[in-house]
């Protein structure tokens, strides 16, 4: 479920998801009345991933489709073909044959949008068809995870973490930061030469700088993640706290010269802010496990999951 809220009015979007498709539903608050749930849009494949911003109505939501297809109604007919055969057989031409216990399939996760326009009960409709941002691009390779990406606040562009496919796909951790307008008419890492993995992809308050974490060694799954800040407009990036010895899981915006970050320290998870431009590193939550945790955009409160090994998981 995702929950945004906009002047006045609350507004929550769920998906119900099965094997067929997805549903996704909207329900709305105004004046203290909760209005009925009804659909807003219905997709013929599953939708596990969903970012909304509602100030430009620009949904987005990842989902699986053929590769060299890319459609959400191409993906349903080939389905329907595949279920027809009487044989299973497989051929792979490179080596990423499974991942874990998941046998790699040619369908990719890749991100869609929708713009969504106000109605007059408060709500939202959709305006014209989804549209695979990540289709023919630079990008259109398989999406390293599924929760990995982000809409702009400024409804503009959409981060998320790609993985370049090849013949060392399976060993390779190369992953890479990509920029693309919500339209799809463009779509390319921000970080081209990386030779490490990227995650956690986040937009300061603006949409004119993304934060992200990246390791830097080729092919060395447990080296340290850096902080790195993308400046959009310049196509520069700098590093934040380079000299700080511990490896950041999460990292977001506080404000335009702080930044949250969460790390293992000492068999902890903490909750830290960095000051930019001083490099100093200020605990907030030194004690037990958090993680993840949520800012609340134009306030000072954080949601945070807080765990103990004597206690269950808290909000």
């Amino acid at each position: 479920m995702a929950c945004h809220t906009i002047p006045r009015v609350k507004t929550v979007l769920t998906p119900d998801t099965s094997s067929s498709g997805s549903i996704l539903y909207v329900v709305s608050e105004r004046k203290g009345r909760w209005s009925k749930p009804h659909p807003l849009v219905s997709v013929p494949v599953p939708i596990p991933s969903v970012q909304f911003n509602p100030k430009f109505g620009i949904l987005a939501f990842t989902a699986t489709v053929y590769n060299g297809n890319a459609t959400l109604e191409g993906t349903t007919s080939i389905d329907r073909q595949e279920q027809e055969q009487a044989d299973t057989a497989r051929v792979y031409d490179n080596l990423w044959v499974r991942h874990w216990d998941t046998s790699i399939s040619p369908k990719l996760p890749q991100i869609h949008t929708l713009k969504l326009v106000s109605t007059s009960d408060n709500s939202f409709k959709p305006k014209g068809q989804p549209r695979n941002i990540m289709k023919g691009t630079e990008a259109d390779g398989r999406l390293e995870a599924l929760g990995s990406f982000v809409v702009s606040p400024n409804g503009l562009q959409i981060a998320f973490v790609a993985k370049e496919p090849g013949k060392d796909y399976a060993w390779k951790t190369a992953s890479f930061i990509c920029l693309a307008d919500v339209d799809g008419s463009a779509a390319a890492p921000i970080n081209p030469g990386n030779g490490g993995a990227s995650s956690n992809p986040s937009f300061n308050h603006d949409g004119t700088k993304i934060a992200h974490l990246q390791t830097t060694v080729p092919t060395y799954w447990a080296d340290r993640n850096q902080i790195k800040i993308y400046y959009i407009a310049e196509k520069t990036t700098t590093n934040a706290a380079s000299d700080w010895d511990r490896s950041p899981g999460q990292v977001k915006w506080d404000d335009d010269s702080t930044l949250l970050v969460t790390y293992n320290e000492y068999g902890r998870n903490k909750l830290s802010k960095i000051d930019i431009a001083t490099r100093n590193v200020t605990p907030i939550v030194a004690t037990h496990v958090v993680s993840p945790f949520k800012r609340f955009t134009g306030t000072d409160k954080l949601l945070i999951n807080y765990s103990a090994l004597d206690a269950p998981k808290d909000l």
